[in-house]
């Protein structure tokens, strides 16, 4: 074609050509709906991702779990051990507190001692508690559709023997609340032992500023205190201890007796008095009262009320600091007796240290049906050895003193402010097994 000429026009053909590129042309070149596209794809990776993160973080949370449960289930098997008790019953027991439950949902408890593995794996007396579950992938199911399981693992040793132990107050009622207080009572035995083997959530119920402290405290349940109330160890707090402690003196029998040797005696007015004494055993028939402002003394023995109650008012002063047990009991098991007061007496009493009484300064039969005792008002007790009332309600005072007073009861009411010690040398009273001194423990892995 000679140059300033115009190119010829295509053909049909040529321009349906034409077209086409320019359609791929503009086909490839277009990015409208790519970001879709590629987010499409990305949002299984990223969910993924996500239900990852999610299940780490819950994994995570059940690895705190799991390790706060070793770490108080290892110090509670320690103390165990050191009470003579069971460190696998006792550390399985707190970890199901904790929610991890031996043998349920896959949850294993392991307690090994001495440890399997680790620096105290020689050592006797060290303790090792193994928690583990198996944690399911919740939301990251279609990436990891394997469990994971989640353990932790702790050790406590002994450091040595602490100075306190010792049993002060034992409650025995099973399931309901066993200590109960209200306004501004204070029970305070610092250097010795609290057991109350309820099982209720409200084992101890206390409110208002009552405060009551112990060395060792042990609760088969739960405590419940409102307002500024609290439960205060000086060692060890364990709730829902498992099993219930034994009644150091449950196999206790009441010695035999006939016969009356006095029948409703009574003294009143301000003289001294003697209650007739009938040598190792003397049987009082009926009550025994005492009024007034005098003095009366009980000669060393055993005193068996058969259906009768001693009833104190006045100002009287009660001596019987020989050895003496006073026992309230029935020859037909019916109508059994207490102790009752009311005014502001002084009563001193102290156990005999040895014989079927040993220990025990107040007894009344575990036979009695909703038998209560009351030890309030403004009266003074001095009490050595213990006041054992095994079906009986308690209600203490917390006044007088004594270096060994043991409480135990069915349940306990605290109405006053006091002290307990367990300095018991010579007296003769019993303790639970493990209890005459506590092995200190702590976590050493």
């Amino acid at each position: 074609m000679a140059p300033g000429c115009a190119e010829p026009p295509l053909g049909t053909e040529a321009r349906g050509v034409a077209r086409r590129y320019r359609r791929r042309a503009a086909f490839l070149s277009d990015r409208r709906g790519t970001v879709a596209i590629m987010v499409g794809l990305a949002v299984p990776v990223l969910v993924g991702f996500m239900g990852f993160a999610i299940d780490l973080a819950m994994w995570e949370g059940s690895k705190v779990g799991a390790q706060a449960a070793a770490d108080q289930a290892a110090l509670a098997a320690g103390l165990a051990i050191g009470r003579g008790g069971s460190a696998q019953a006792e550390a399985r027991a707190v970890a199901a507190s904790f929610g991890y439950l031996h043998g349920t949902g896959g949850v294993v408890v392991a307690v090994n001692q001495p440890p399997t593995t680790g620096t105290y794996s020689s050592n006797a007396k060290a303790v090792e508690v193994i928690v583990s579950k198996p944690e399911g992938p919740y939301f990251s199911l279609a990436y990891r559709p394997t469990a994971p399981t989640v353990t932790a693992r702790s050790v406590s040793a002994p450091i040595g023997t602490a100075a306190g132990g010792g049993m002060c107050v034992m409650a025995l009622e099973p399931t309901a609340t066993g200590i109960s207080a209200s306004g501004t009572p204070l029970l305070d035995a610092n250097t010795c032992n609290i057991y109350v083997n309820s099982t209720n959530s409200r084992a101890v119920n206390i409110t208002g500023t009552v405060k009551i402290k112990g060395y060792d405290i042990f609760i088969g349940g739960g405590i419940r205190s409102t307002g500024s109330a609290a439960v205060t160890p000086s060692h060890e707090l364990q709730t829902y201890y498992s099993p219930a402690t034994p009644d150091p003196y449950a196999a206790r029998v009441i010695p035999s007796f006939s016969g009356c040797n006095a029948t409703n005696p009574s003294y009143s007015g301000s003289g001294t008095y003697t209650v007739p004494n009938a040598g190792t055993v003397t049987v009082i028939c009926g009550n025994l009262d005492v009024s007034g402002s005098g003095t009366v003394n009980f000669p060393a023995g055993i005193y068996i009320f058969d259906r009768g109650s001693f009833q104190m008012s006045g100002t009287m002063t009660v001596n019987a600091t020989g050895g003496v047990t006073l026992i309230f009991t029935s020859a037909n098991g019916s109508g059994i007796g207490s102790v009752s007061t009311s005014g502001s007496q002084t009563f001193n009493i102290k156990a005999p240290p040895t014989g079927a009484s040993a220990g025990i300064a107040i007894w009344i039969d575990k036979r009695a049906a909703s038998s209560s005792m009351s030890v309030s008002g403004s009266s003074v007790w001095n009490v050595t050895g213990a006041i054992y009332v095994p079906n009986s309600a308690l209600t203490w005072s917390g006044s007088g003193s004594s270096p060994c007073t043991q409480l135990v009861a069915k349940t306990i009411s605290i109405s006053g402010s006091g002290q307990l010690k367990h300095d018991c040398a010579g007296v003769g009273v019993s303790d639970p097994p493990g209890s005459g001194g506590s092995t200190l423990s702590r976590l050493v892995e």
